[in-house]
């Protein structure tokens, strides 16, 4: 496709992934893991395995290249790689698999949720949402004031600011931020 750039992940990278967010903490988004199409940058392999990757190179005598930090453990995804996800097939031969089609899944929930997650300043139509919109409209003018990533701390600092009694309840956030 012109404009593109294809990626080799594979459903094991997206397995990876997934279970590196959820080390870290994270919410429906991080479950996402490994978004198919992001900007010109596609990635077509993540509905197969690096074994049927693998599999295919050498019924083709096709050489390839691997990174040798892969080799490593110094970064959490090859310590998953390495210990956790051997484990992880032996439980179930599918894991990355399954793992893939249950993040594209939850790419799809978080778009619907994003979707409907309306901007407004009526503080009684904010009250009433249902607390998994509620949280993608907060987030908002969180990101549009500069707030890069916000996290489910800012997200809770700013619910306790829109249920406060008091009326300069106020609170800080990253970048600088001031909202009350």
């Amino acid at each position: 496709l012109p404009g593109k750039l294809a990626t080799a992940h594979t459903a094991d990278d997206n397995g990876e992934t997934v279970l590196m967010h959820l080390v870290r903490g994270t919410g429906l988004k991080g479950l996402g893991g490994i978004a198919p199409v992001r900007g010109k940058l596609i990635r077509p392999m993540l509905g197969i395995t690096r074994q049927e990757v693998l599999a295919f190179l050498e019924e083709y005598a096709l050489s390839y290249v691997t990174d040798s930090s892969n080799e490593t453990d110094d970064f959490l995804r090859n310590r998953l790689r390495h210990h956790v996800m051997p484990l992880l097939r032996e439980e179930n031969p599918k894991f990355s698999e399954n793992t893939s089609a249950m993040a594209l899944r939850l790419r799809q929930d978080e778009e619907a949720l994003e979707g409907v997650a309306e901007l407004t300043t009526d503080v009684e139509a904010l009250r009433s949402m249902m607390p998994a919109v509620q949280n993608r409209v907060l987030r908002k003018p969180l990101l549009h004031f500069g707030v890069k990533e916000p996290e489910a701390e800012h997200v809770g600092l700013l619910r306790k600011i829109l249920y406060s009694d008091n009326p300069s309840a106020a609170g800080e956030f990253p970048a600088g931020l001031v909202i009350g």
